[in-house]
């Protein structure tokens, strides 16, 4: 089967890690693989991707790994194919989004509560549900750069709990209820810190606003001196991938309280890592770990009342995402460090969780999937 791959897979985000990820399990099943890389970034990485230079006079499937209003349908190929990287539930009536999808053969999500919703709302267009994925050979690629040791057990880190979270200052990524839960709920006697990476350059004077707000919003109840440990890390340029993964090895707990259904990569990273995780409730990521290789902080559906908005047709009101509460955070924020023998144990069941990531399992659900 010869197969046409088109997703923005040379961007150097998230939807960069995830296309990547899809591309190079579909390399694996045995088809011809034909890719064309697509940006809704700026910041690219570029690299040499072979499939790039396979081509083919005819190709039976297109899979595009993009937006759902960017959609479209070729009637030259057999099987038209979206994967869509869908944080909300969109309960409007009159969406460019459902309607973009309907006129595909198959739309792939990795969400139950997706999957379901689709179902109900798409009569002619086939949904399948697929499991979260990464790319484990990224960590001993050595072209992807050594990792930089060290980079944050330096100094008065160096024999704290490290609790982390990798990302930006977006609303919807849950930042203002991470810091919000662990500065109301640890203080200066704990041996803790957070670290909150950033991926990109942020300007100081935002970073500072947003650390006094979180001050500002959980009230007067710490004098200066009691605050817990907490640092932003403001790189210059674009994180490096390889300090990307150092954090992950580096740190003790990664914490995605982000309001997306979908499964983020830098979870999947930290696991691979042998970081125990802390996920929202009702994303896929807590449908692939669970509790038995994560904590899920609870959360309730609520509508996408933004400040802010990439687009000004997504995440409208008309959508609904998962927020977590800050009490659940900051209790499993607690468990986690106190819990030794908990986070082993959550730890060697993640172990399993890579294995599948290397095993032929997921590559042979692909192929299922693109036979049927």
């Amino acid at each position: 089967m010869n197969i046409l791959f088109v997703g923005p897979y040379k961007q150097y985000n998230e939807w960069g890690r995830k296309s990547r990820a899809l591309l190079g399990a579909l390399k694996k099943t045995g088809h011809t693989v034909t890719s064309r890389p697509i940006y809704f970034s700026p910041v690219r990485w570029e690299y040499h991707e072979e499939a790039e230079f396979s081509t083919c006079k005819s190709y039976d499937s297109v899979i595009q790994f993009t937006l759902p209003t960017f959609a479209v349908y070729n009637g030259k190929f057999k099987k038209n194919i979206g994967v869509f990287n869908t944080e909300t539930i969109d309960d409007s009536i009159f969406s460019t989004a459902l309607s973009r999808m309907e006129i595909l053969d198959e739309v792939w999500v990795e969400n139950k509560k997706v999957y379901e919703h689709l179902q109900n709302r798409l009569s002619t267009t086939q949904i399948s549900l697929i499991e979260p994925y990464m790319d484990t050979s990224l960590e001993n690629d050595a072209s992807h750069g050594r990792f930089d040791e060290g980079i944050l057990r330096k100094g008065a880190f160096e024999d704290k709990f490290m609790f982390y979270a990798i990302g930006s200052l977006d609303e919807r990524e849950g930042c203002k209820e991470l810091v919000c839960a662990y500065l109301s709920e640890f203080s200066s006697s704990d041996n803790s810190v957070l670290v909150y990476v950033l991926e990109n350059s942020a300007d100081p004077a935002t970073v500072n606003e947003f650390i006094n707000g979180c001050f500002k919003a959980i009230g007067a109840t710490k004098n200066t001196d009691q605050r817990p440990m907490l640092h932003i890390m403001n790189p210059d340029s674009p994180l490096p991938i390889e300090a990307r993964l150092t954090v992950h090895k580096e740190g003790d707990c990664f914490i995605s309280p982000d309001y997306s259904l979908n499964c983020s990569s830098l979870i999947l990273e930290a696991v691979a890592a042998e970081s125990t995780p802390i996920v929202t409730k009702g994303t896929a990521a807590y449908e692939l770990l669970g509790e038995s290789g994560s904590w899920g902080v609870e959360s309730y559906e609520e509508k996408c009342i933004l400040n802010h908005r990439a687009f000004d047709d997504m995440f409208t009101c008309d959508e609904t995402s998962m927020r977590p509460t800050i009490r659940s955070l900051s209790r499993h924020m607690r468990e986690a460090y106190t819990d030794k023998f908990l986070r082993e144990k959550k730890k060697a069941h993640n172990k399993k969780t890579r294995e599948l990531f290397e095993s032929d399992d997921y590559y042979d659900t692909l192929k299922d999937l693109l036979c049927s």
